[in-house]
C-alpha cells in the first residue's frame, strides 16, 4: 500500500504542504492510485506542476485541481520509479498561511 508519508515528503521538496490525501477504497483501504497535495501557495501549486509535467511529459502526473490544491496520479509517479525522481527543485516562495480544503 502507498504511504501517505511519500506523497508529503515528495511535495515538501518544494514548498509547505498543508494537507496531502491517498484517495482509498472504502471496502478495501487500497489506494485508488491518485491522491490530492495542498500547497501553502497557489505559486507553489503551477511551479511543482510544471516541474512534474516537464519532467515526466509523457504521463502529466500533477494537474492544478483548485488555487493551492494538486491532483496527483500516485499510479503513475510509481509505475515509472518517479517518486524516488526528483525534478528539478522550485524556486523557494515565501510562506503565507491559508487553510485549503481537500475534497473527500
Amino acid at each position: 500500500m502507498w504511504a501517505l508519508q511519500e506523497l508529503e515528503r515528495k511535495f515538501e521538496k518544494y514548498g509547505r504542504v498543508m494537507e496531502a490525501r491517498v484517495v482509498r477504497n472504502p471496502s478495501t483501504g487500497e489506494s485508488r492510485g491518485f491522491g490530492f497535495v495542498a500547497m501553502d501557495h497557489d505559486d507553489e501549486v503551477d511551479e511543482v506542476s510544471d516541474l512534474f509535467n516537464e519532467a515526466f511529459p509523457s504521463l502529466s502526473p500533477c494537474a492544478t485541481f483548485s488555487k493551492t490544491v494538486l491532483a496527483v496520479d500516485i499510479l503513475s509517479l510509481q509505475t515509472c520509479n518517479c517518486m524516488s525522481s526528483t525534478p528539478p527543485h522550485a524556486a523557494s516562495f515565501t510562506s503565507r498561511v491559508t487553510t485549503p480544503s481537500l475534497p473527500r
